[in-house]
């Protein structure tokens, strides 16, 4: 990433959901990283395929 490249609104929003997965586990247990990879697993998998339809975020 170059200097002059910015994240975006979509980028810190990313950024901003690994913190508060980061931060999820830290105060609720290792335990929580199956839920949180889950609940993710199924959020990634909506966003891919809204995207192959040609529908932007």
């Amino acid at each position: 990433m170059q200097g002059t490249e910015k994240l975006g609104m979509t980028g810190m929003a990313g950024l901003a959901i690994i913190l508060l997965a980061i931060l999820t586990v830290v105060l609720g247990g290792f335990s929580m990283l199956i839920y949180i990879g889950l609940a993710l697993t199924a959020a990634v998998l909506l966003i891919l395929l809204d995207l192959c339809r040609g529908n932007s975020i």
